[in-house]
């Protein structure tokens, strides 16, 4: 028998005596699961179960006998089924050409493809021809989670372009640890107006706290350094700004969840620009859903001093890996 391999680090004697269990117990269990997990303790002692979560923190485990613990990662590791046992279960295989189960400990991206859901004007309606889509990327892995976005809106009655504006968006939340991330973010937008196209870019890092964080919830905030370049017509402002990011997930009700991205950039007295996007969202499917976006932007500068709010409806399509239910 190959001897077992000792983890790092002693096991709290609170958990080691609540997760001992008897040799029989394991037994029985190991025996009635045949692709069961197991999880390995510092201590040598094992569990059978399913492996729920994994990240560079904690492990996430559901035990047959125990029900779902958690351990820090450096305290236990997990052994996934041997071959030998996966082989006699009648799932398929990749000899079948099936695809193997995902790994949990892999990066997970999803992707967004949504389009507004027009409003029909009643008795005053004109020639018109409208497109308003957003694509969105997200892919976290245990070390980071990366955003991206990018949105059109085009706009054209009887022959006269009304609307044609770009927004274009990347950010890259780095976990430091289970409490701390730092961000680095990029903005870039172009709006048509009667005197031409508006620009604004942004580029900012934060440096942050994460609370309660969790796949399905988490509230990350903290101050941020940037840089902002606005043209509004033939005038421009440039400079560097301080200011906070936040970024925070959760569920409302139900299936619905709400998303939420906030930058303010303060350009230290020459003027303030802020951009909030709070999106929520009830699925219709495993990859319909149906979703309300509000997107509120504030400058106050020489060149432009204003508040845009809009909101609107909308109906997406989810590709990549679903959310468990």
């Amino acid at each position: 028998m190959t001897p077992r391999r000792p983890l790092a680090g002693p096991v709290p004697a609170t958990l080691h005596r609540r997760l001992r269990p008897t040799a029989l117990s394991v037994a029985l269990l190991v025996a009635g699961a045949a692709q069961a997990d197991t999880l390995v303790l510092a201590n040598g002692d094992r569990l059978t179960g399913t492996l729920v979560s994994a990240d560079a923190h904690r492990i996430v485990f559901r035990s047959d006998l125990l029900g779902q613990v958690e351990v820090a990662a450096g305290q236990a590791r997990v052994e996934p089924t041997p071959p030998a046992i996966a082989s006699a279960s009648p799932s398929p295989t990749a000899a079948d050409g099936a695809a193997a189960p995902a790994d949990p400990t892999k990066p997970v991206w999803q992707g967004d493809l949504g389009g507004k859901l027009a409003v029909d004007r009643g008795s005053l309606k004109t020639r018109e021809n409208d497109l308003d889509a957003a694509l969105t990327l997200v892919r976290r892995t245990d070390v980071g989670e990366l955003h991206a976005k990018l949105a059109y809106d085009y706009k054209r009655s009887d022959d006269v372009l009304k609307d044609d504006d770009w927004a274009a968006s990347v950010s890259y939340d780095k976990f430091l640890g289970a409490r701390n991330f730092t961000a680095g973010r990029f903005l870039a937008t172009t709006d048509l107006t009667t005197e031409g196209y508006d620009r604004t870019v942004s580029l900012s890092a934060a440096y942050g706290w994460r609370l309660w964080e969790r796949d399905d919830r988490y509230l990350r905030v903290g101050p941020a350094a940037g840089y902002l370049a606005i043209t509004r017509g033939d005038e421009r402002f440039d400079g560097p700004a301080l200011g906070f990011y936040l970024r925070a997930k959760g569920p409302v009700w139900g299936r619905t969840t709400f998303t939420s991205e906030l930058q303010m950039l303060d350009s230290l007295g020459d003027g303030r620009y802020a951009n909030l996007e709070l999106r929520l969202r009830q699925p219709l499917g495993e990859r319909l859903y149906l979703g309300v976006l509000w997107n509120y932007v504030w400058s106050d500068f020489d060149i432009e001093s204003g508040i845009r709010s809009e909101w609107r409806w909308e109906i997406g399509w989810r590709f990549g890996q679903t959310e468990a239910k």
